[in-house]
């Protein structure tokens, strides 16, 4: 059901999946996302978002029945049963991508009744991530959920609470930062010939890294390692400081500074047109934020640069 075109997603969801949306989220309410295991559980929430994404609008009169139950799997600190850690981890970050997705969904007419859960959950995102801070930036804090599924939960928050976010922003807008400075993982090494000819790119999942090994004039047969995962991640942070700039509008002038010095140097990043492009787009929204809270001298400043 899911789909990248609004449009196409839009027409989608009125034709195919509104007509049964009541029969399915009362089906998975009180099966699965209640009694089933967490693997199951998993599978369910994944489907709700999914869902989310397709139904749009179609899904606020069954808000106040499935929210309550996202939140409760996402604040389960305990699996119920013997399973892995890591299952109960992916059904908390699933939950909280549920939810947040589930709140932006509804629109704008309907964000009113999303407000209250917006805040209950950042009231427990916000010291997960503070606690993030404190411990150096570990990747998964206590709180279970990785960091970067937290933060982008929030960008989703930020899109539908507007202005109301900007308390939240001192927390999260410097963690996202933080996130697209890291520095890429890059190694070059001495390659083997016949990797060259018989393997192209290899993917190694486990690690996060895609290689290709390619013949240099001067330097021979050579490795090329590049960690793909710390992209991605950066890619999704840019994303993030889009979403609270086109949020925040002028509430968020104190960002505006460092996150243009940050986001210009990467419009010519070199191993990534994501990175590049969502560079250029976040840069703009950064600057019209800044426009919007009347900074004249960081706009003079930035304009030509641009």
């Amino acid at each position: 059901v899911d789909d990248n075109d609004k449009e196409t997603t839009k027409l989608r969801g009125e034709r195919f999946v509104a007509p049964y949306l009541q029969d399915l989220l009362q089906a998975w309410v009180a099966g699965p996302l209640a009694h089933g295991s967490t693997v199951v559980q998993i599978r369910a929430v994944q489907s709700v978002t999914a869902l989310c994404h397709v139904a749009g609008v179609h899904f606020v009169p069954y808000y106040s029945h499935v929210m309550p139950v996202l939140l409760t799997l996402a604040k389960r600190q305990q699996p119920s049963s013997e399973e892995p850690p890591e299952h109960q981890m992916l059904l908390q970050s699933s939950a909280v991508e549920a939810a947040t997705m589930l709140g932006q969904s509804l629109g704008e007419d309907n964000a009113h009744l999303f407000q209250e859960d917006a805040t209950r959950i950042m009231g427990w995102v916000l010291p997960v991530l503070q606690q993030y801070q404190a411990n150096d930036e570990t990747e998964t804090p206590q709180g279970g959920v990785p960091t970067g599924q937290l933060l982008s939960a929030c960008a989703r928050i930020a899109s539908v609470a507007g202005e109301a976010y900007a308390p939240y922003a001192a927390t999260v807008v410097p963690l996202l930062l933080a996130r697209i400075r890291k520095a890429t993982d890059v190694e070059i090494a001495e390659g083997d010939l016949n990797t060259r000819e018989q393997d192209g790119i290899q993917v190694d999942k486990e690690a996060g890294t895609e290689s290709v090994t390619v013949a240099i004039p001067g330097k021979g047969v050579t490795k090329l390692s590049i960690n793909t995962s710390s992209i991605e991640e950066k890619a999704q942070a840019i994303r993030g400081i889009y979403e609270h700039a086109v949020a925040l509008e002028g509430s968020f002038g104190p960002y505006v500074q460092n996150s243009m010095d940050v986001l210009l140097p990467l419009v010519k990043f070199q191993f990534s047109s994501d990175v590049r492009s969502t560079s250029a787009q976040s840069l703009s929204a950064v600057f019209e934020a800044g426009c919007c809270n009347n900074d004249f001298a960081m706009c003079s400043h930035y304009l030509p640069k641009l």
